[in-house]
């Protein structure tokens, strides 16, 4: 079922980009099942860390689900996990359960216009830098890198593309 969701415009083009630079892609997910993802994302990551359906021997879902990924929280806690593993990260989330990561990221981006996570943003008035397209992303990764924006704001996946490309 994963292969047949329709991904964002410029997702594929995103994480094909950043695997061919060599860079190790994550996927944590509170939503959706490891093989669902694994399915949707053809190969285009290196791990997925989420909820993990239970298959029989016969590969039948037993229709029991293992949870590892509940919470934003739990989405926090492996980010950090990872981080201190690797060093220099960026995250890229989409909801109000990506906010902690993206804050504590080297580089956070935040993608869409999720209103509940913007709302926390200006609520906190935590630092948000808007991403347009590529004129501005250099001038924007130089000050993400100072922590003067610990947030940066992509209208799209195309948008993170050509700001990731900069970098």
């Amino acid at each position: 079922m994963g292969r047949q969701v329709q991904k964002r415009k410029g997702v594929k083009k995103c994480l094909s980009a950043v695997r061919n630079a060599g860079v190790t892609v994550a996927i944590l997910s509170a939503n959706w099942s490891e093989t669902f993802i694994e399915g949707a994302v053809e190969g285009l990551c290196d791990s997925v860390v989420t909820n993990r359906l239970l298959f029989d021997e016969d590969g039948y879902s037993t229709g029991e689900i293992q949870l590892r990924v509940v919470s934003a929280h739990d989405k926090w806690r492996h980010f950090r996990a990872h981080q201190s593993k690797i060093g220099k990260t960026a995250y890229v989330g989409d909801s109000i359960s990506d906010l902690r990561a993206i804050i504590e990221a080297d580089v956070g981006i935040l993608v869409g216009e999720n209103q509940t996570c913007l709302r926390t943003i200006n609520r906190f008035q935590i630092p948000m830098q808007r991403i347009t397209d590529s004129s501005n992303a250099n001038t924007v990764l130089q000050r993400a890198a100072a922590e003067i924006e610990p947030i940066l704001h992509a209208d799209s996946w195309e948008t993170v593309n050509d700001l990731l490309k900069q970098s």
